[in-house]
């Protein structure tokens, strides 16, 4: 992954980003996978969505993020004492061997080396550990109008718009990864945005045109056009599916 493409956009993502529902917390702390005396690694934290929840959960969380902007912007709006904020990447964690007892990543799996990420994984990892990994996304749904005009957007203004996830495919991935051994968990997460927080859910995406640009007041534009055709009552419902893959390594 180029790990500046988040840069400048820190600020922006971590106001706009959806955060994960508190059931996914509840049925991985009941599977055991989230236990209150371990440590655990949140690899590629961008903002901290993620750390923050899972952080009710464990004793500690080292969040680990290769972008010096979405670190900064973990850091200042974290009010947890229990996370250790890390500047480093899946490949290359900067954690010491057998220091963790679960690893995460949450909205981030989709950039690693994934033979590599697997590799840093079994250094990390407690020798008595269950290795866990967890490997989550709040996906946008395909069959909702607001996100399907939203997607024709990006594809007009957005050369390198690939889809969700930068186009991955998930299940294949995670399959290859855990070896075709691993369980899947889905719920659904919809939110209500006003028309700040829906401009701002585009522009934190990679992909999309910085205001230096000249696509970029085209595109506000269009989405405004598109938050106006769908709006009701000064919202829109923008209806994410969390998706979590359990496996071990």
């Amino acid at each position: 992954m180029n790990e500046t493409k988040f840069t400048g956009r820190g600020t922006v993502y971590a106001s706009s980003r959806p955060t994960y529902p508190l059931a996914l917390f509840d049925a991985l702390s009941e599977r055991g996978v989230f236990r209150p005396y371990f440590n655990a690694a949140d690899i590629g934290a961008g903002t901290g969505i993620f750390t923050n929840a899972l952080s009710g959960y464990v004793e500690k969380v080292y969040a680990v993020e290769p972008n010096a902007d979405m670190l900064n912007a973990a850091q200042n709006d974290s009010k947890k004492g229990n996370i250790v904020f890390l500047s480093g990447n899946a490949e290359h964690t900067g954690l010491p061997d057998g220091s963790v007892d679960v690893i995460t990543a949450a909205q981030a799996f989709h950039w690693f080396d994934a033979e590599a990420f697997a590799e840093e994984c079994k250094r990390i990892f407690r020798p008595d550990a269950d290795r866990f990994v967890v490997l989550a996304w709040n996906d946008r749904d395909p069959n909702s109008e607001v996100i399907k005009a939203n997607f024709e957007v990006n594809r007009r203004f957005c050369p390198s718009f690939n889809g969700s996830s930068d186009g991955a495919d998930l299940d294949g991935s995670v399959s290859r990864f855990f070896d075709g051994k691993f369980d899947l968990l889905t719920f659904d997460n919809g939110f209500l945005y006003d028309e700040n927080i829906f401009l701002s859910r585009s522009l934190s995406s990679s992909y999309a045109p910085r205001p230096e640009n000249e696509l970029f007041e085209p595109y506000v534009a269009a989405l405004r056009e598109v938050f106006r055709r769908n709006s009701i009552d000064g919202k829109v419902l923008y209806r994410y599916i969390t998706k979590c893959y359990i496996g071990n390594l």
